[in-house]
């Protein structure tokens, strides 16, 4: 009975053990810009359990004018970055907030929002002066008359 007991607890020691190196690689890789959703075989899986509601798909979004109030100090360069999840594009310099660019952003398997922002620079620092939340689902894989 006592070597039973010393072999159980042996193992939850190892699995433990298991548990803990496996986090710590995980973090180890999400540093670097890795997701466990890199993996086709993970991807695969969270689409058959219906944990995703969608694979990954390009998106195109034209930018065609961006409205704003006057500014005392003077003109402001505009700049719009579309973002979703790790994925991003800018547009080049607004020429009096008239833009004409498509956008082409890569959403990936399970991201739920993509973001428009509209900025004072191309980089990613740059001073977010208006933002815009977009729901994947809904807003470009959901029925017509879901959209707004």
């Amino acid at each position: 009975r006592e070597g039973t007991a010393t072999t159980e607890a042996y193992f939850l020691v190892t699995l433990f053990d298991i548990l803990i190196c496996c986090c710590c690689i995980a973090m180890c890789l999400s540093c670097v810009g890795f997701s466990v959703r890199d993996v086709k075989a993970v991807r695969e899986a969270l689409r058959h359990m219906h944990v995703d509601r969608f694979d990954s798909f390009e998106q195109v979004i034209v930018v065609h004018e961006v409205v704003v109030k006057p500014y005392q100090g003077g003109a402001i360069d505009l700049y719009v970055r579309v973002s979703a999840g790790r994925e991003q594009a800018v547009t080049t310099k607004g020429d009096m907030g008239i833009f004409e660019q498509p956008l082409v952003v890569w959403v990936e398997q399970g991201v739920p929002f993509v973001r428009i922002d509209v900025t004072d620079g191309p980089l990613v620092g740059s001073k977010v002066l208006a933002e815009m939340t977009l729901d994947v689902g809904k807003d470009f894989l959901g029925p017509r008359e879901e959209r707004s």
